[in-house]
């Protein structure tokens, strides 16, 4: 695991800055506190931190082919890499590590770009052919790792965060007031665009290559529907043995790893697989609050013990809210989702004792956990005025109601914007197949990489911490596509696949109704007086202000706090919104 960034020139007379790219590399050192490696050429300077995870003494990257003319720096791992390497050695390869990343540079050799589709793995890729003077940037399938890029007409400048690419001073950029609107509707920016107007991300799935002067992005995978099969034993045990197998492949490490426990069915089945394979001591983390609507850790306790678990247990209360400026710091976009919070002090917690933890993340997504999955309510199977008026009654803002709050630029920006083309784009891409497997469409290309996964990562890689998701294996997300909606979601029950293909096996903790991750902010936002709350009333930015319309602000906070409606996802996404201008209050100015 680590950061990368780099500046690649489209005219190699143009040097780049070592200094640029040392900046770059430094605004991220909280991936990678272990080890730091650059390469500099002709027009382009790459550079990287190091979390030293597999080949820990001999890892060091940039990592090269014999030649040295393939040069590669890698944000990630690849759990598939030593049955890799071992065809690479069949086919005459020499390798001078044992490093995960130096496979990547051996298997372009042999493919070319299309390299990545024999990658299983989370990974944002920097490659340069030297004697292609090519740029080849791919990120894994799922976006598991961020990869931020800018391009324009002289240089595309990227990274792991945008807070290296905001260092560099290479272009200018401001708010996207398009994608500000769309946040107020969604909790989160919808990707590939950021809130920045000049970066974007590249696509899960896909690469950009950078060649005479042109900037390409391919797509080497794209989730696929309409391919279903009726659930039977013989899926049932094909869907077993592929999840034993994405958690001994994530096992992969010459540290040690642990895993997050919650008590439900997903962490739970996580933490029976490593059992299983009596991996050894693995240290299981859980966070808890006073709250009982809350606090999940009597069924990590219990589950823990069924397996024989070593339990840390972090307990928390308001003071988390102390945490926010960092989460949102880290996160670099406004994120309404108060689960940001926990998932930030659990990684300070285990990253104490580790540098890897398993977890449960994808499971939801993929195979129809949340409450809203089984009414399907995203489909084309109903009229796209339907399907609308559903997006905007589970949005955190409607339409009207965010016109009625927005003022100045904003309102111009987003009067007329329709939020829920996101939604409908996702839509477009699931024909075929079912209303609730094209929910999870939406959910899986949408929700997963725009909000869940930036919460794995970026809250992880705060503390250093490297976090696995088995469920995000390439090979359960394809095999779930192929499993019908109904079958997913039965009675009522979701992730039926994996609660009936494990449930002989599973404490039985782990059958009990699935709760949300996350923080008793209603209750906060009425009795805390956390100074942080401030920020929505006497102590807001005056950027909130010229976007924001202080008295919708003060209303929506005064019928909260007396209780008279339950405003807590208006305000958490206003809450995230404020502190982020603060945080970023000198790249907007």
């Amino acid at each position: 695991m680590c950061g990368i960034a780099g500046v690649f020139e489209l005219d190699p007379r143009r040097p780049v800055s070592r200094e640029v790219v040392g900046s770059m590399v430094d605004a991220v050192r909280h991936r990678g506190p272990d080890d730091d490696g650059f390469f500099f050429a002709d027009g382009i300077g790459l550079g990287m931190c190091r979390l030293s995870i597999i080949d820990v003494a001999g890892g060091k990257q940039p990592l090269c082919d014999e030649s040295g003319d393939v040069v590669v720096m890698q944000n990630g791992e690849i759990y598939n890499y030593r049955e890799l390497r071992a065809a690479l050695l069949r086919r005459g390869h020499r390798f001078a590590t044992e490093s995960d990343t130096e496979v990547i540079a051996h298997l372009y050799e042999d493919a070319g770009t299309d390299f990545a589709r024999s990658l299983n793995g989370m990974f944002a890729i920097a490659l340069f052919d030297r004697k292609r003077r090519r740029l080849v940037l791919a990120r894994d399938r799922l976006g598991k790792k961020p990869l931020f890029v800018h391009a324009d007409g002289e240089r595309v400048v990227f990274g792991s965060e945008m807070k290296s690419l905001l260092r560099t001073r290479l272009f200018r950029t401001g708010v996207d007031l398009g994608a500000l609107h769309d946040y107020l509707s969604f909790n989160f920016v919808p990707p590939p665009a950021t809130i920045f107007d000049a970066i974007r991300q590249v696509a899960p799935g896909a690469m950009l290559v950078v060649e005479d002067g042109a900037v390409q992005e391919e797509r080497y995978w794209e989730l696929r529907v309409g391919q279903e099969r009726p659930w039977d034993r013989s899926r049932a045990d094909e869907f077993r043995a592929l999840f034993r197998d994405a958690v001994a492949l994530r096992l992969r490490a010459d540290v040690p790893v642990g895993l997050y426990l919650s008590g439900g069915v997903d962490s739970s089945a996580v933490a029976w697989a490593v059992a299983e394979r009596k991996h050894g001591p693995t240290d299981a983390f859980a966070i808890g609050f006073d709250s009982a609507e809350f606090d999940e850790t009597p069924g990590a306790t219990e589950v823990a013990r069924e397996l024989g678990l070593p339990l840390h247990v972090l307990r928390s209360g308001d003071e988390l809210l102390s945490e926010l400026p960092r989460a949102i710091r880290h996160a670099e976009q406004p994120h309404g989702d108060a689960s940001f919070l926990p998932m930030l002090a659990l990684a300070g917690e285990a990253s104490r004792f580790l540098k890897v933890v398993l977890t449960g993340e994808g499971a939801d997504e993929t195979l129809g956990g949340y409450g809203w999955h089984a009414a399907a309510p995203y489909n084309t199977r109903d009229p796209w005025d339907a399907v609308r008026e559903r997006f905007e009654g589970h949005a955190v803002f409607r339409h009207g109601e965010k016109t009625a709050l927005e003022h100045g630029a904003l309102l111009s920006a987003g009067r007329d914007r329709d939020s829920a083309t996101a939604v409908r784009d996702r839509l477009e891409r699931a024909r075929g197949t079912d209303p609730i497997s094209q929910t999870l469409f939406v959910d899986t290309t949408l929700l997963l990489p725009g909000n869940n996964l930036v919460k794995a990562d970026r809250m992880g890689m705060a503390c250093g911490l490297e976090l696995r998701c088995p469920f995000l294996d390439y090979r359960l997300v394809e095999l779930a596509f192929t499993i019908p909606g109904s079958d997913r979601i039965a009675n009522g029950e979701g992730k039926r696949p994996l609660r009936e293909t494990l449930a002989p096996v599973l404490p039985s903790a782990a059958s009990r109704p699935k709760r949300m991750f996350g923080v008793p902010l209603r209750d906060w936002f009425r009795s805390s007086e956390h100074p942080l709350l401030r920020l929505l009333s006497v102590d807001r930015p005056r950027r909130l202000d010229e976007w924001i319309d202080p008295r919708g602000v003060a209303r929506l906070l005064e019928e909260h706090r007396s209780a008279a409606a339950d405003h807590t996802r208006k305000l958490r996404a206003l809450l995230a919104l404020a502190v982020w201008t603060e945080e970023f209050s000198t790249s907007l100015s």
